[in-house]
């Protein structure tokens, strides 16, 4: 990455200029096919899929993994808060069994989402929740949707390999490898703030140059989201 683009890039997000919307760039940037091809392997040896079993996808995005699902019979409900993100969902799952909701995590449970034998929450959406106690709270909702003996698929960003790279990070040298969540090549996401408590992604449209729009994403640890998950009473 230029390091000038890195330098203009955060004095950009610090002035507070506006952002473009992510949402028209995020199906480039993710890459559905070569997303699947990552995780397709992943879901097969980890999860029976069956026809019939009833998934959540609690952060559907653009629909790439809820789609998955509904081809091979599962009864899916595709979760999207973003109208942006979720009207692109609904072409990916025009004419599959899927259903879209817009719930808010915390509260998702409460609002009657129902019981679900797989619930996913993928991508950087968990990570977005910049409020310890707001985690903490949507994942007891989400435990609440899980049926006893289900599946909870949760991930989270490297943000150890991030941290511990962080002077290749923000100087622009460091390679991020681009094979499994987010597998465009057009669309680049790469940090420009890192701190103890959270990483500002930038994300470039490499054509023409232009930054398309910023997020923010809380640093917890993999033990922290391990300490999480056991206190809201997944196993």
């Amino acid at each position: 990455m230029n390091p000038s683009h890195l330098v203009a890039a955060r004095a950009m997000y610090r002035t507070g200029q506006p952002d473009s919307n992510l949402s028209e760039i995020w199906p480039e940037f993710v890459a559905c096919e070569s997303r699947l091809v990552s995780l397709e392997p992943y879901f097969f040896a980890h999860i029976p899929i069956e026809k019939n079993l009833r998934v959540l996808d609690a952060a559907a995005g653009i629909g790439c993994e809820a789609a998955f699902f509904a081809k091979r019979g599962c009864d899916v409900t595709a979760n999207e808060i973003s109208p942006a993100l979720r009207e692109i969902a609904v072409k990916a799952l025009a004419g599959l069994p899927a259903k879209i909701v817009a719930y808010d995590w915390r509260w998702i449970a409460d609002h009657g989402a129902g019981k679900f034998d797989i619930v996913l929450l993928l991508g950087n959406s968990f990570c977005l929740l910049l409020s310890a106690s707001d985690r903490r709270q949507a994942l007891r909702q989400l435990f609440d949707c899980v049926e006893p003996g289900g599946y909870f698929v949760i991930d989270r960003r490297n943000f150890e390999c991030i941290a511990r790279n962080k002077v290749a990070v923000l100087e622009g040298t460091f390679q991020f490898q681009s094979k499994v969540m987010y597998c465009g090549s057009r669309i680049v996401g790469y940090p420009i703030i890192v701190t103890d408590r959270e990483v500002v992604f930038c994300y470039l449209d490499v054509r023409t140059g232009e930054n398309a729009g910023y997020l923010r994403m809380a640093t917890f640890s993999e033990q922290a989201l391990r300490e999480d998950l056991a206190a809201v009473g997944f196993q």
